[in-house]
């Protein structure tokens, strides 16, 4: 946890008042997407795993999807919404993929995906956001091998027909 706090610096005084800034006079709903749009617009994606903090992100005006998350974080956290970085892959055919982060953001009934690489806010994770695990730190970490030995194949399948069918239920 102390980790965390250092990198997504919510008390920071840049990114309460930036924070303030997009989110005045605004619903929650209207909020969340007010950040990630600032963020999406305003921060250079540097496609790397870089892991700066949110302040650096601010300041630099670029980061990985990693720090841009973290910023993201930052900004709902210091106007007290609660949030969590979330680590994950995102799947896509026959591409090989990096590790991949975005925000899970709570708005009072369910978590809202906030994704600041995408510029995307929804209701329900997108089916190709494959979640690993919630909060600021490493996805893995490897012991006695470079991390270019490990490779993990991930297969999309279509549910059975009877899960399918209460998906659609409840859709």
């Amino acid at each position: 946890l102390r980790r965390a706090t250092k990198m997504i610096q919510a008390d920071d005084s840049s990114i309460k008042s930036l924070a303030q800034e997009l989110m005045v006079d605004k619903q929650r709903s209207e909020r969340f997407a007010a950040v990630v749009d600032y963020v999406h617009r305003r921060i250079e994606n540097t496609h790397d795993n870089s892991a700066i903090s949110a302040v650096k992100c601010l300041k630099a005006k670029q980061g990985s999807p990693r720090s841009m998350s973290r910023l993201v974080c930052a900004l709902l956290r210091s106007q007290g919404v609660p949030c969590q970085l979330v680590g994950g892959v995102r799947l896509e055919e026959e591409v090989r993929t990096q590790a991949f982060y975005w925000v899970e953001a709570w708005d009072g009934q369910r978590w809202v995906t906030l994704c600041p690489t995408h510029g995307l806010v929804r209701s329900r994770r997108p089916v190709e956001y494959l979640a690993i695990l919630r909060g600021d730190y490493s996805l893995a970490k490897f012991h006695d091998c470079d991390e270019s030995d490990v490779l993990i194949t991930v297969e999309q399948k279509e549910p059975p027909p009877r899960v399918e069918a209460q998906l659609i239920k409840h859709s």
